[in-house]
């Protein structure tokens, strides 16, 4: 069907995008990738190995829905962790998406707590401004309604 195809083009999208960040790193880069719905690390936190990052990155599959702010927290806290062996490195924590947030309220939540304990988020969109414009194209509609 049309939905699993647009869905699939996304996460191919997301995962070329993951794979040419990580082409980019520094050898000596610490990566992690978490991936919802499942709490799930496809590979935890440790320096980049390309030979293993790709293929791990390869594995995902579109699962629909997309908990964002839930598995901030869950990544956030990882990065936490991992700072207390290592507190003078810098971490960030990217978010590559292609899928808008399902729970938009723990997004707006944990992103000030994130940003408050020193670590820095960088987001990635993919196929974000279809949906996007669908989303407001939707909001106008029930504006427009409303006031009818």
């Amino acid at each position: 069907p049309q939905g699993e195809k647009i869905l699939t083009n996304r996460m191919e999208a997301a995962k070329n995008t993951l794979k040419e960040v990580a082409e980019h790193l520094p050898k000596d880069t610490k990566v992690g990738v978490v991936c919802f719905p499942a709490y799930n690390w496809i590979y935890p936190i440790a320096e980049i190995n390309r030979s293993r990052f790709v293929p791990a990155i390869d594995q995902l599959t579109p699962t629909g829905g997309t908990p964002l702010g839930e598995y901030m927290k869950i990544g956030a806290d990882a990065l936490l962790e991992a700072r207390k062996s290592d507190p003078y490195s810098k971490f960030k924590l990217v978010i590559i998406t292609d899928g808008a947030a399902n729970d938009p309220n723990f997004v707006d939540l944990y992103v000030k707590d994130i940003k408050n304990r020193g670590i820095v988020v960088n987001t990635i969109g993919v196929g974000m401004i279809i949906l996007i414009n669908l989303q407001l194209k939707h909001l106008i509609k029930v504006r427009i309604m409303q006031r009818l």
